[in-house]
């Protein structure tokens, strides 16, 4: 694989080299993970289809960035740098702050949430509790690692 000295943006319909070294890192990054999900394997053919916009998602959640299933900037350099796994998630609760916020605010219930503003506050950490409730958590409003597993399930089931 070719050193990626710049971070084209790609996007389904996008074909050639960069895409292949985009299939590439996404396969390393799945590569030995039961956690896989939908994805096992990308065909690494040069061409970003469904499939490849699928697993650019799924990074994007581990990564904690926005998932619209566009390789940019921010999603290229977390790929090469490894830079946060799910493993390594913040716990976060209410005055908390940040893209990790807009993480999870974009995956519960829009109409529990409300809008994606990356402020964990009052509605965001009711939001939190009902999906507590409904997926047999302790509802305590903080999302840690068991909490940011059922997210990272519910972010894959919206996938397929």
């Amino acid at each position: 694989m070719q050193a990626v000295t710049f971070f084209p943006t790609l996007l389904v319909g996008s074909r050639g080299p960069s895409v292949i070294d985009l299939q590439r890192l996404l396969n390393e990054q799945f590569a030995g993970n039961p956690k896989g999900g939908v994805i096992t394997r990308l065909e690494e053919d040069g061409f970003y289809g469904s499939i490849t916009e699928e697993a650019v998602k799924i990074a994007q959640f581990r990564y904690l960035l926005f998932q619209d299933g566009i390789a940019g900037s921010q999603t290229w350099r977390s790929l090469t740098e490894k830079r946060i796994l799910a493993e390594e998630f913040p716990v976060l609760s209410r005055g908390d702050r940040g893209q990790s916020v807009a993480v999870v605010q974009s995956t519960l219930d829009p109409d529990q949430v409300g809008p994606i503003d990356s402020v964990f506050g009052f509605q965001t950490e009711a939001a939190v509790k009902a999906y507590q409730r409904s997926n047999q958590l302790v509802d305590d409003g903080v999302v840690g690692p068991k909490t940011w597993q059922a997210l990272e399930y519910r972010a894959l089931a919206q996938l397929v």
